[in-house]
């Protein structure tokens, strides 16, 4: 069976929307990141980008934007 990047892509944003929003704007960040990730992967099955780094920063990005929000989150309660 042929892979289907697009079919693949809807799956896992569809998942998205049953995410609890742990801070605002979470969820959005979060599409944001994958959509990110599938396109450096897509870009690396051309390229041969470095596809280990790219991941790794686009997650840190995202678990220190998640991190931040919650702490400031806490703090306003």
């Amino acid at each position: 069976m042929p892979f289907n990047g697009q079919k693949m892509a809807n799956l896992i944003l569809k998942e998205c929307e049953s995410i609890e929003e742990r801070c605002e704007g979470y969820k959005d960040k979060l599409v944001k990141a994958i959509i990110e990730i599938l396109s450096s992967e897509k870009q690396h099955s051309i390229k041969g980008t470095n596809i280990q780094k790219k991941v790794n920063s686009i997650c840190k990005d995202a678990g220190d934007f998640l991190t931040k929000n919650r702490d400031s989150e806490r703090k306003i309660r």
